[in-house]
């Protein structure tokens, strides 16, 4: 995996409401991790604008994790001439990502 790296908060522009044509998805560390680091997994954070304060907001989240022993590798299309492949087991995959994992707490 790619060591974490800390980078400056963007703000990203809503979709206006009602919008069916655009979604945003946070794509996630295993993909980090099978595509060597091509696409990349972000911190987020979601915040309501102070203007839009008390409005609704619709979430709808997915976590899917497959068994411990269940064995993920880096693409091939991904890997650099020559390079090997990378194997990891779920349990060990998670217990790399927990460790680099820091608490924050949003500023007010």
């Amino acid at each position: 995996m790619a060591p974490a790296r800390r980078a400056a908060r963007r703000a990203v522009q809503a979709f206006p409401r009602g919008s069916l044509t655009h979604r945003r998805f946070n794509i996630g560390d295993m993909m980090e991790f099978i595509s060597n680091g091509r696409l990349k997994a972000t911190r987020h954070q979601v915040v309501t604008p102070r203007e839009r304060a008390g409005s609704e907001r619709l979430s709808i989240v997915y976590f899917g994790n497959p068994n411990d022993d269940a064995v993920f590798e880096t693409f091939p299309s991904c890997l650099s001439t020559g390079a090997e492949p990378r194997k990891l087991n779920y349990k060990v995959f998670l217990e790399e990502l927990l460790g680099k994992m820091t608490v924050s707490t949003p500023s007010a």
